[in-house]
């Protein structure tokens, strides 16, 4: 239970990070509709760490943005992965050509394993807000807060979910446009207890 916590509130510290019309030389900077593919670090109080991979995407309908995200990390020491699959619902608030406040609410299921036996899973709830600024036309900076709270969490078949405690988990994030579609990101996660930092490519369309 204890290896399903910190993991499941370290992931959602890293996810939290959200990019964002400022339409100048490129279609990186805060456009919300794009696919990416990232790596992410994952380390907690000295003794855990994990290496993942990841794919997500996005698209903005008018001022909502609706994601979707699937990884996998795997537990260094361990013979653990952590299956993860996730969507998230956000709003826009154009405060300026260069500012926006991204409120939303993200619901991740996730399963620690080992491709072959399962040992938890559950699912986390995360509330948060964002605010992306571009600082110019080819680099956009952002910061989030929000708070995960797991919920039906399962542990070798037993529930547990009236022992997992929510937390505030924080997130601060750049990407750089490389060209007119594709951009550099990364960010870093963390809470109480753990972090995460992540490194991606994403395209823009």
């Amino acid at each position: 239970m204890r290896l399903m916590k910190k993991i499941l509130i370290t992931l959602s510290a890293a996810l939290l990070f959200v990019n964002g019309g400022y339409s100048q030389e490129n279609n990186v900077v805060l456009n919300y509709n794009q696919l990416t593919l990232g790596y992410t670090h994952v380390s907690s109080d000295g003794d855990l760490d994990g290496n993942g991979i990841g794919l997500s995407a996005s698209s903005r309908f008018g001022n909502f943005v609706l994601g979707v995200g699937l990884g996998n990390t795997w537990v260094e020491d361990t013979d653990a992965s952590l299956l993860q699959v996730g969507g998230s619902l956000g709003y826009v608030f154009e405060l300026s050509d260069s500012l926006h406040l991204v409120p939303g609410l993200g619901v991740d299921y996730e399963k620690v394993h080992d491709w072959e036996y399962y040992y938890a899973d559950g699912w986390v709830l995360t509330p948060s807000i964002s605010l992306n600024y571009a600082l110019n036309s080819s680099l956009e900076l952002s910061v989030g807060v929000g708070y995960s709270d797991p919920f039906s969490v399962d542990v070798l078949g037993e529930d547990v979910s009236d022992y997992t405690d929510g937390t505030f988990v924080g997130s601060i994030g750049a990407e750089y446009a490389l060209t007119s579609n594709l951009g550099l990101r990364s960010s870093f996660g963390f809470s109480e207890r753990s972090n995460a930092f992540a490194v991606g490519i994403s395209y823009h369309y």
